[in-house]
């Protein structure tokens, strides 16, 4: 699978226990793809070759997901893959109702405001329990914080690779 066919769905941010479980920070709203059975591709980030692996378990601990692999088995095993991310092939990815995007297809937009000056780039999307706030990196350090609502989004055209704000209400924080 090329780099830019994956898609990141977790994050081995460390172990737990002794029997080889890992701690993962999930990046999916699907994180049934952690479940008993599912296959995975688990590596390095940027790394050319990655490796398949296969789910045994997976539970909630409070917010985090614990994932048991097959063939780990113990902590140290466990160990090795601390900051290994896991992926799957963009083929796999569900089809979303209309208006709702993956993060990746955000990420790198170009944001206009309504008069279609350039104001900068969509650069992160932060989750809040209450709702997402896109990061739009203006000139130098600034940057615009947009809750994603229809109010401040007005539009997002993943085709023309841009996304369209109502900055009237919204400052540029330094």
């Amino acid at each position: 699978m090329d780099i830019d066919d994956r898609v990141t769905v977790g994050l081995v941010t460390s172990c737990h226990g002794v029997k080889g479980e890992l701690r993962v920070k999930v990046f999916t709203d699907f994180p049934e793809r952690f479940s008993a059975g599912e296959k995975l591709f688990i590596g390095k980030e940027n790394e050319p070759v990655l490796k398949s692996v296969t789910v045994k378990s997976s539970r909630w601990n409070k917010d985090i997901l614990l994932v048991s692999l097959e063939g780990i088995e113990t902590r140290n095993q466990a160990e090795l893959l601390r900051g290994y991310f896991f992926w799957i092939d963009r083929k796999e990815l569900k089809k979303l109702p209309k208006d709702r995007f993956y993060i990746f297809e955000l990420e790198g937009l170009e944001a206009y405001d309504l008069k279609n000056n350039r104001i900068g780039t969509l650069s992160e999307v932060i989750h809040t329990p209450a709702y997402d706030v896109y990061v739009i990196k203006g000139e130098g350090k600034k940057e615009l914080l947009v809750p994603a609502f229809k109010k401040f989004v007005t539009k997002i055209d993943i085709d023309r690779h841009t996304i369209f704000v109502d900055t009237e209400s919204l400052e540029f924080e330094d």
